[in-house]
């Protein structure tokens, strides 16, 4: 009996390739025939392992088996693991980095706003909006501006309530030399528009807010005085947790910004300023005080902490409060130890002068030196031996010769052609130019570019002419003299343009005298030689001859004839080295009574 043929299985792998075939299995017989069996494996025994329904049965127990089927959905997809992509999702995770759904902030409705704004001169509506939106530190265009009144109100429409209270917190501020007040203006229908969430952003004040409104609340605009007393019991700062300059765990931001502040809001018109009661240790909180509010001249530390003299000095020294007239130092350690040790009070005074050399009353009374104590100060070099004079002429003849000099020589100087002036010169006058311009990039030259520039005639530069006395060269430093009045008449005209403004006495000093030498003309001042850029300093001397008759100088109608000439150009410095020092009947503002001329 031949038994029936098997039924092949579909070739597939292996077994389609060598002409092979798989036969049906049964996954129902394999379980209920499965029995543990051996193989002899690499000469040990090797036992199967028994499935679940095989150790069931050894224990007596009857298993049934039935298929488990799972009827997918025509269109759902199959995942990597073989499951349907119908089955259960799991709950995400929760990615403590982020993924959480941030709330979308609600949108204000925003308005037309109208603010009123008084102290604005006539003619500068566009340069006071222009402040504005720099100082309110947001992009915005005003959608109407007019004028109210002849007398600087001006109505200023913006968009929105936000914007308006920006601008809003501006009020108080010094614009040019006025101050600005400025108010909101409401409609009844603006009233109603303004939402909940308005009022809660306007409630919600910066620290610099805050800022602004306590110094508002402690400035006397009549007499320019900016009261900081006692900071640490004001209640506003109180009630948003500013801890003031003074305080232990105040930040090192408040003092600067609080400062900064000051001179937005009130600029030069702040003449007084106070820190009493404050428990300073140092004035390196408020240092920025010097930057700020220059005009200053009085200041109080009254009943503070300070215990040393370095404890003044972030706003000690030259260039810093120049116009200070008046300083309380009043009930610190300083001064009781000082006092105390000596015995009297004039080390005291001595070591403030030396660090304020511009105060005429210390703590209440005016300043008296003995004539060691001068000079002792004077040794220091913090304050001039003399007080600063204005120009000097030892004659009105004198005056009316040098005037007429310097008027002329500086025209032709500043114009485009200079070759008149070698006509003022003796044939053999000396002309000499020193610099100190270490400011400016000056592209370096080597001597052999240098000395071609002398020799073709082109355009100097200020460094490229130094007569250095100070050089160990001797050839080189004779190349900075010009000797002779043609050779000193090519190289004016080839120096590079200037423009000297007269106009602006402030800005110049000049001395003038006869000597048995001939007339000296000492100038000090500034010049421009772009208009782009900052200005230089400069010092000119001039020696002076009458002219003789006959001679080339005679010819232009000049009573004088230059016989020396020197030049120096500096990096700018300003001109208070030379400004006339000024004389005050000055009282003392905290202590009433005492007066120092």
């Amino acid at each position: 009996m031949v038994a029936p043929a098997q039924k092949e299985a579909p070739k597939s792998g292996l077994s389609a390739l060598f002409g092979g075939f798989v036969p049906k299995r049964n996954p129902a017989a394999d379980l209920s025939t499965a029995t543990p069996s051996t193989d002899q494996v690499g000469g040990r025994m090797k036992t199967k392992r028994k499935n679940l329904a095989t150790k069931a049965r050894m224990a007596g127990r009857q298993i049934t088996l039935a298929a488990t089927k799972t009827i997918l959905d025509e269109d759902a997809d199959i995942d990597m693991n073989g499951t349907s992509s119908t089955k259960k999702k799991r709950k995400p995770r929760h990615n403590p980095y982020g993924g959480r759904k941030k709330p979308v902030a609600k949108a204000i409705k925003q308005h037309p706003v109208e603010i009123l704004i008084q102290g604005c001169p006539p003619g500068s509506e566009m340069s006071l909006i222009q402040f504005l939106q720099i100082k309110s530190k947001k992009t915005w265009q005003p959608l109407d501006c007019k004028a109210v009144d002849q007398q600087g109100t001006l109505l200023l429409v913006v968009d929105g309530d936000l914007l308006a209270a920006s601008i809003a917190r501006l009020d108080g501020y010094l614009f040019g030399t006025s101050t600005i007040h400025i108010e909101l203006k409401k409609s009844e229908e603006q009233t109603d528009a303004i939402t909940t969430d308005q009022d809660e952003a306007k409630a919600k004040l910066t620290t610099m807010d805050v800022l602004r409104l306590f110094l508002k609340s402690r400035w006397t605009a009549e007499s320019g005085y900016l009261n900081l007393d006692n900071m640490a019991d004001d209640p506003l700062l109180k009630r948003h947790a500013i801890r003031p300059p003074g305080d232990k765990a105040a930040s090192a931001v408040v003092g600067p910004a609080m400062m900064k502040l000051a001179g937005e809001m009130f600029g030069d018109t702040v003449v007084t300023l106070s820190f009493a009661n404050n428990r300073l240790l140092n004035v390196q909180p408020i240092s920025t005080v010097a930057q700020y509010l220059p005009q200053l001249q009085n200041l109080s530390f009254q009943h503070n902490l300070i215990k040393s003299y370095e404890g003044l000095q972030a706003i000690s020294g030259t260039g810093k409060l120049l116009n200070l007239r008046e300083l309380v130092l009043d009930d610190n350690p300083l001064v009781i130890n000082e006092i105390k040790q000596r015995g009297h009070n004039r080390g005291y005074v001595r070591n403030v002068v030396k660090r304020f050399p511009t105060i005429v009353l210390l703590d209440g009374s005016p300043i008296q030196l003995s004539e060691d104590d001068v000079e002792s100060i004077q040794k220091t070099g913090k304050i001039m031996p003399l007080d600063t004079r204005p120009n000097y002429f030892d004659s009105d003849e004198t005056r009316s010769i040098v005037m007429n000099f310097l008027v002329n020589y500086f025209r032709c100087f500043d114009s485009g052609d200079r070759s008149p002036l070698a006509l003022l010169y003796h044939p053999q006058a000396i002309f000499t130019i020193t610099n100190k311009v270490r400011l400016r990039a000056i592209n370096r030259q080597s001597r052999k570019t240098k000395k071609t520039e002398m020799d073709d005639g082109s355009k100097l530069e200020w460094n490229t002419l130094d007569h250095n006395l100070k050089l160990n060269n001797e050839k080189q430093a004779a190349k900075g003299i010009m000797t002779g009045s043609e050779v000193i008449g090519e190289t004016l005209k080839r120096l590079p343009p200037t423009e000297h403004d007269f106009s602006n006495a402030k800005d110049y000093v000049l001395d003038a005298y006869q000597t048995p030498a001939g007339m000296v003309v000492i100038l000090h001042g500034e010049f421009k030689q772009d208009p782009s850029l900052p200005p230089f300093s400069f010092d000119r001397s001039f020696i002076l001859l009458p002219t003789e008759p006959g001679s080339v100088t005679a010819s232009t109608g000049s009573p004088v004839t230059i016989v020396s000439d020197a030049l120096n150009v500096r990096d700018y410095v300003g001109n208070q080295g030379f400004q006339v020092q000024k004389k005050y009947n000055f009282q003392s503002i905290f202590m009433p009574g005492s007066v120092a001329i």
